[in-house]
């Protein structure tokens, strides 16, 4: 297999660092609005082929777990961060096509589905029938039909008799554009699925003789011929996937999100146990009241995690902010909103002892900078009106090995580990 493996950076990688390392890369990812405007620094996380051909894999923005990490440890993390990418875009319906990439959804679940396909059913094959003379299963009718009778004493005698034998084709349309593509995604995705393409081996590349720009109403006009389930996922696939590369005619091609934040607060729910849901149905909700007395609700409050921990309520907020300085961190409307989080809950449940954190993620082997929010007066002293907000590290590539392998931890747990 062509392994295809990319070169490693980071989300949130400098700008004017990339523009000198990788100038077309750069460009291609200002095009595709993965470059933030107000950091100058690349808001991205997944895969990117550059317009030269070369591959980049962007794993999350913590970094390398250690300053010389090894090339078998980055690619465990690229694959770590691919299947991430993969089953969260999958579950939270965001396996869009190219042209809503980013923020909209990612391909990678449409290139994995692909992928295990491949390894489940091969190459697609048509049931076809040949004929032929005396080899097979009579086939009665065209005898009795085509073939002159010789008559004799015990009956009429055909010197011939037409038969038919069943074979399986993978000479039709859908196969042709389906090997061509399967090969295309092991050379750029196979380092990152290997398991979902198993022990199978690559597929013989026929000649596909239609230009590529055609293979999209070539399959769609297969379709029409077509009852399984599996041919016709398997066209709706190949299309969504060709509509993609289309998208981006100078061989280019991104397979991620830019919103990463959203996936670092999906993992850490899925993963913590004892969450509670539906806490913004029982919170207090912001009214206002018009002239005559009618009271006109506003949008209610929406606490990321609520945790239960014994006869105690934590209230985390997952934020993916490298929180190594105060301009790195949650700025004041954030500590706001958790102390009225807090209140909040406080509020709607009096008996509940209820404190309120925010969790950030770190490289393995780092140790975070703060431990806790707080408000003082303007002579250092503190205010016990407004709560204090504890500060947590969780490794980031610990919490995506959890959500891979769908493991529940503690908040404890993880707690217990934040000064390593």
């Amino acid at each position: 297999m062509n392994s295809g493996i990319p070169v490693f950076l980071w989300d949130r990688y400098p700008k004017d660092v990339l523009d000198k390392q990788f100038p077309q890369l750069s460009g291609y990812l200002e095009r595709i609005g993965a470059i933030s405007s107000d950091t100058h620094a690349i808001q991205y996380c997944g895969l990117v082929v550059a317009p030269d051909g070369e591959t980049f894999m962007f794993l999350p923005r913590t970094g390398p777990d250690e300053p010389d990490q090894s090339a078998t440890g980055l690619l465990a993390d690229g694959i770590s961060t691919m299947t991430t990418l993969t089953r969260f875009a999958r579950e939270s319906d965001r396996n869009a096509i190219q042209k809503t990439e980013g923020r909209g959804g990612t391909i990678a679940p449409i290139i994995e589905a692909l992928a295990v396909d491949f390894r489940d059913h091969g190459i697609f094959n048509e049931r076809l029938k040949t004929t032929g003379i005396n080899s097979g299963k009579p086939d009665w009718k065209r005898t009795i039909k085509r073939v002159q009778a010789l008559h004799t004493d015990d009956g009429p005698v055909f010197p011939e008799i037409l038969t038919s034998r069943p074979f399986n084709s993978t000479d039709n349309v859908l196969a042709g554009i389906q090997a061509a593509v399967i090969s295309e995604i092991r050379t750029t995705h196979g380092w990152w699925l290997k398991k979902s393409f198993g022990k199978r081996p690559p597929p013989r590349v026929p000649l596909v003789n239609y230009s590529r720009n055609k293979w999209i109403p070539l399959l769609r006009k297969f379709m029409r011929g077509l009852y399984m389930d599996r041919p016709l996922r398997l066209c709706r696939l190949l299309c969504d996937y060709l509509l993609a590369e289309a998208d981006n005619r100078d061989g280019s091609f991104f397979c991620g999100l830019r919103d990463f934040h959203t996936v670092w607060e999906r993992m850490l729910r899925d993963t913590l146990k004892d969450t509670e849901s539906r806490w913004a149905e029982k919170l207090p909700l912001p009214v206002y009241v018009t002239r005559d007395g009618k009271s006109v609700p506003g949008a209610g409050m929406l606490p990321d995690i609520v945790i239960r921990r014994g006869d105690r309520l934590m209230v985390a907020d997952a934020k993916y902010y490298a929180a190594t300085s105060v301009e790195n961190s949650p700025h004041l409307g954030d500590i706001l909103k958790q102390v009225s989080y807090l209140r909040a809950i406080r509020t709607a449940v009096p008996s509940a002892s209820a404190e309120t954190c925010f969790v950030f993620p770190r490289a393995r082997n780092t140790q975070g900078r703060f431990v806790v929010t707080k408000f003082r007066d303007r002579e250092g002293q503190p205010v016990p009106e407004f709560d204090s907000i504890q500060c947590f590290y969780f490794p980031l590539m610990d919490v995506v090995e959890n959500y891979n392998n769908h493991t529940l931890v503690s908040f404890d747990e993880l707690t217990a580990t934040k000064t390593d």
